[in-house]
């Protein structure tokens, strides 16, 4: 996971990169959740996660991939040949921000976080979010921990 740097001229481009594909994301709508860019200066492969409040569909990946390609090139951002892959993370990537936890109220988390300077992990179900605050139900009590204390926080897949 990141971004790969070639040299300072391609840090440079990665940075714009970057800077379009999430400006572009937020003008939209959504949430950039990461942009990873690898492959080689002949051939780049650049991937961008979003996410929103409501599910992410193909039509809305591929209308925000045609927004970023076409500014990429109107204004000449990428020299040779390159792939962009535009999709939301999966279940398998962590929810990083806060907005992103409201819609998988309901569901089977497991959480990794601090408390009192020590790591600690819960498996439950999130009962709520209020202001940073999200509660989870953990067998027969509810804890609730600050957006700041989590580490990790992966939605565990219910087949129920």
């Amino acid at each position: 996971m990141g971004v790969f740097f070639y040299s300072k001229a391609m840090s440079k481009k990665n940075d714009e990169i970057i800077k379009i594909c999430e400006e572009t994301a937020v003008s939209e709508g959504f949430l950039p959740v990461e942009t990873v860019i690898r492959g080689s200066k002949n051939q780049l492969i650049i991937e961008v996660f979003i996410d929103s409040e409501n599910p992410v569909t193909i039509d809305d990946c591929a209308a925000l991939s045609t927004k970023i390609n076409t500014i990429f090139e109107e204004n000449a951002v990428i020299d040779g040949n390159y792939r962009l892959d535009v999709s939301s993370p999966g279940t398998d990537r962590p929810l990083r921000y806060l907005q992103q936890f409201p819609k998988n109220n309901g569901r089977l988390f497991d959480i990794e976080y601090t408390e009192n300077g020590e790591t600690k992990k819960l498996s439950g179900k999130l009962l709520g979010v209020e202001g940073s605050k999200l509660k989870f139900a953990v067998r027969k009590e509810e804890i609730e921990l600050e957006h700041g204390q989590i580490i990790k926080a992966i939605v565990k897949i219910s087949f129920s």
